[in-house]
Formats: C-alpha cells, structure tokens, sequence
C-alpha cells in the first residue's frame, strides 16, 4: 500500500474521529437533555446560571427568602432498567458553600413522609456540609425500572459574610452523577429505600416546603423535638417492617447556630452528628455520612432532636433539622 494511501486513509479516519467527538460533546452541552448516559452513570444537570450575585442574609431570614436561586432540571425518563449504586454531587465555577441542598426525586409518585410535597418520593439529598460521595455496599442498590421519571432540584445560597464569602460567581453549574449497573441475571441486589425526617413548625406544609422552624432570641441549647402526639409529624416515622438502616446522613445549620441532630429510636438516642469546622472560616462545616447499621422492627419509632444556640438579639428563623437514611427491608 503507497505511502499517499496510507496518508489518505489516516486523515480520514481522524475526521471521523473528530466528528464523531465533536458530536458527542455538542450532545452533553445541549439544552435538549438534562441526563447523560455513559458505560456505567446516568448524570442529571440543570441550566448554567450566569452570574451567581451574594445577597444579604441575617438570622431572621430564611432560605426560601427572596434572594436565594433555586434551579430545577428537566424531567428525564430513565431507558433501561438499573440498579443506581452510588451518587456524586459535582459543582462548578463556585466553592460548595454555595449549596444548600440538591436532590433527585421521582415526581410522579408521592413523598414517604410528606405524602402532599410537591416534590414527590426522594431517591437522593445533598447539602454543602454534607457533600460527600455515597457508594452503596455491593448487594443493595436503588432500582429504577424502565420508563421511571426522575427530576432534580438544586438551591443555591450565596449569603454576604458572616454566613458566606459573597463573591460573585460566573457560569455555575452542577450536575448529580448516578453510578449505576444495568439489570440482568448476573446482577442481583437487594432494592432500597430513601427516607428523610425532619423538624419543622408547620408539619408537611406542601407547596410551601419550607421545612424549618424558629429558634428564639438569646436561646443556648435550645432543642427542637419531634411532637410524639401527631401522627403526621415529619420528624418521625413508624416503620411497617422490620430491616436495617445501612447509610444515614444530616442536614442542620451550623453557620447559623446548629450543634447536633441526636437520633431516637423508640424514644432511645441511638446516635448523633455533630458539625465539624472545616477551616478558619465560619460558613466552612462538614458532617460526616454513618454507614453503621441500625437494627428496627415492625412497629419501631424513629424521631429526631436539634440542638441549636442563639446568642443574638432576633429569632433564628429558618433552621433546620434533617435525618435522611437508606432502609433495606428484610423480605428484600
């Protein structure tokens, strides 16, 4: 074969190769999907926000305030049937602190807590102090059958300091990576379930979904408990069958004065997450993810407690107390 022929057929297959990747690419920046399909990750994504401006935020607001930016993905239907085993937070062109939660939810069916929420049954959460990777152990994953519809929400909360940096941030941008295995014979796992509990003022406010409540002026250690005489407080949860808890994690606001969440079961602490200060600055805070299983029964009552501190002249309004866990039942 000639040299020329060679050279030919070289150059040919680099212009295939460069269309083939110039068309996968103008694919994952298009507007007309907000979920990727890879080998092994399903990634949901929502619009880039230009400018990211800090606002002012005081004790006596809350995150629901004007001024913060809530940004909601496009609904997507899932392809294939999957065992999802694991979740990544990815932001970009702004430091984490800028998140107040995001999350992947399944619109078309009702919350487990909160059966009137507007944002349907919850498969994932994550929170700025909270923002680590969850990998599922190798026999339990979430399934997600074909044709499933799944959407995803993303706060942003850039306060001015003392309670963030306030800079302004460019083309910020952040997406939720599932891993995830598709279902056939040679994969077999145990299917779980998501709950999330938490404190609130007004129980299941619905489209309100403020889920926060008041700590008063110049409290210390004040403690918001779950009401054990309504049944359809949020803060806790009776389960129907016995099984573990095999990954929990939290959601409070340490910025603004949040100590601890302890966890009850049958009005017996089990466990607590403390905040921990991640660097000299007073919006930078980490709480670890627990992977330690916890044992309930049929009939066992799961509730929580914060803990904050308000040294201030005004009402904290606007805290926050969240228990988020992955259950797997015995007849699983």
């Amino acid at each position: 074969m000639s040299s020329i022929r060679i050279g030919y057929i070289t150059i040919l297959l680099l212009s295939v190769l460069i269309i083939v990747m110039a068309g996968y690419y103008m694919y994952i920046g298009s507007d007309k999907s907000s979920s990727l399909y890879g080998a092994s990750q399903l990634i949901i994504q929502a619009d880039t926000i230009p400018v990211l401006s800090p606002h002012e935020h005081n004790v006596d607001n809350s995150v629901f305030d004007v001024g913060h930016h809530t940004v909601i993905s496009k609904q997507i239907t899932v392809e294939e049937d999957v065992w999802v085993t694991g979740f990544e937070f990815v932001l970009k062109n702004a430091p984490q602190e800028v998140l107040h939660h995001a999350g992947i939810y399944m619109p078309d069916r009702p919350n487990r807590i909160c059966p009137n929420a507007l944002y349907g049954e919850e498969i994932y959460p994550v929170s700025s102090e909270t923002n680590t990777p969850i990998v599922f152990p190798e026999s339990y994953g979430i399934f997600l059958a074909k044709g499933t519809q799944l959407a995803a929400e993303f706060m942003y909360h850039n306060p001015l300091p003392p309670f963030g940096a306030g800079e302004i941030y460019k083309d910020v941008s952040a997406a939720i990576i599932m891993s995830i295995q598709k279902k056939d014979s040679t994969v077999v796992k145990k299917s779980l379930e998501y709950y999330r509990i938490h404190l609130d003022d007004v129980p299941c406010p619905g489209a309100a979904r403020e889920e926060a409540f008041t700590v008063p002026a110049g409290a210390e250690n004040f403690v918001k408990k779950s009401n054990a005489g309504n049944e359809s407080d949020p803060s806790r949860y009776t389960f129907l069958r016995s099984g573990r808890i095999v990954h929990s994690h939290v959601h409070l606001h340490p910025w603004e004065g949040g100590g601890k969440l302890d966890v009850f079961l049958n009005d017996e602490s089990i466990t607590s997450f403390v905040p921990v200060r991640t660097s000299s600055d007073p919006w930078d805070w980490d709480t670890p993810h627990q992977q330690a299983p916890i044992r309930v029964k049929a009939g066992d009552v799961l509730s929580i407690s914060a803990t904050y501190s308000n040294p201030g002249p005004v009402p904290i309004r606007g805290a926050m107390g969240m228990f988020g866990f992955y259950f797997i039942p015995d007849d699983e």
